[in-house]
């Protein structure tokens, strides 16, 4: 924690969203890569993440992959229905 128990996040933006996230001591926690029509996450020690949006831009589901026997497995991790 921050000095005077205070938790503390810093945020790098990129033109119109967070690129990366950084705790009190300054350790990257979170990364995000913003393509034309997806985001993907990475957010520490969870691995990759990715945002899946409707036509409106609202995020509908959080995807992963996951590493079974040595195989790349995707799974589905939420849904989000608004």
């Amino acid at each position: 924690h921050y000095p005077g128990g205070i938790e503390q996040q810093r945020y790098v933006y990129g033109p119109d969203t967070v690129i990366n996230e950084f705790n009190w001591q300054d350790q990257l926690t979170a990364r995000y890569d913003v393509g034309a029509d997806r985001l993907r996450g990475e957010i520490g020690g969870e691995g990759s993440r990715f945002y899946f949006s409707d036509a409106l831009g609202s995020v509908t589901a959080l995807a992963g992959v996951a590493n079974v026997n040595n195989q790349a497995q995707p799974f589905v991790a939420a849904r989000y229905e608004y």
